[in-house]
């Protein structure tokens, strides 16, 4: 499973291949990174805290419901991701998308597929950052922060994680 060898899903409850309908979700919350609200985060500092700790959780970035549409408040997040690329020429991220676990696994997998996807592309598109630089990963609900059986735990477990590749 790449994920397991790039991401190090720490917590889950199995690294084989499983059945379809089966979830791998973790059963405790995973260690923690340091976080940043992207909307007034200081881009050498994400870029240090990178280099540092070799993943950094996002704040700041929003989707419309059950969609990979960027909420338009994700704007300059966003940007700030972009400065980062642009400032540090020899970054090489992984961008991982995770879910809550409300919903089917392999549906809640795609969405954040597809989220860190829209992230890549916007990246592309609007801060010209070559995309041989960016890895788009959905991860869904398998490394959890906080519990899901609270909407403020769900709320922490939506994000947006970039992790260190070179």
């Amino acid at each position: 499973m790449v994920a397991t060898g790039l991401f190090g899903l720490a917590g889950c409850t199995s690294t084989g291949d499983v059945a379809p309908d089966v979830a791998v979700v973790a059963t405790e919350p995973v260690a923690t990174s340091r976080t940043f609200d992207m909307r007034t985060a200081d881009p050498d500092a994400v870029a240090a805290a990178l280099r540092e700790d070799g993943r950094v959780t996002l704040r700041g970035i929003t989707f419309a419901f059950d969609s990979a549409e960027l909420d338009p408040e994700s704007t300059r997040a966003v940007g700030t991701i972009g400065r980062v690329m642009n400032d540090y020429g020899g970054l090489k991220l992984a961008v991982v998308g995770h879910t809550d676990a409300v919903g089917a696994f392999r549906y809640n997998t795609a969405l954040s597929q597809r989220r860190a996807e829209a992230i890549v592309a916007r990246l592309g598109a609007d801060y010209e950052v070559n995309p041989t630089r960016l890895v788009a990963h959905g991860v869904g609900p398998v490394a959890p922060v906080a519990s899901n059986d609270t909407e403020a735990g769900r709320a922490q477990n939506r994000r947006v994680e970039l992790i260190l590749i070179e």
